[in-house]
């Protein structure tokens, strides 16, 4: 066989690897088209540094304190007030 003749089968070996590599890529679902999983959100939770605190601010027995730093974190009070509320808290 002549140089260009080797060169030209060759470059058929290369672009029928390249074709049998696209159709498994096609055969394959597409990752792009998957949906992300659905994960329902973690519940709300006030950080435990926050948690900390409300303990050390409740633990001064100082109710106009604890209504001013309450009424800054609307947003954890509810779960911090049944913290309070619990037995087994502070």
């Amino acid at each position: 066989m002549t140089l260009p003749e080797l060169e030209r089968r060759a470059d058929l070996i290369r672009r029928e690897e390249v074709a049998a590599i696209l159709a498994r890529l096609e055969a394959m679902d597409d990752p792009s088209r998957r949906l992300p999983p659905r994960f329902e959100p973690e519940p709300y939770r006030p950080a435990q540094s926050t948690v900390d605190a409300f303990r050390l601010v409740a633990a001064t027995g100082d109710v106009a304190r604890l209504k001013a730093w309450l009424a800054n974190r609307p947003k954890d009070a509810p779960l911090l007030l049944a913290l309070l509320e619990s037995p087994t808290s502070c």
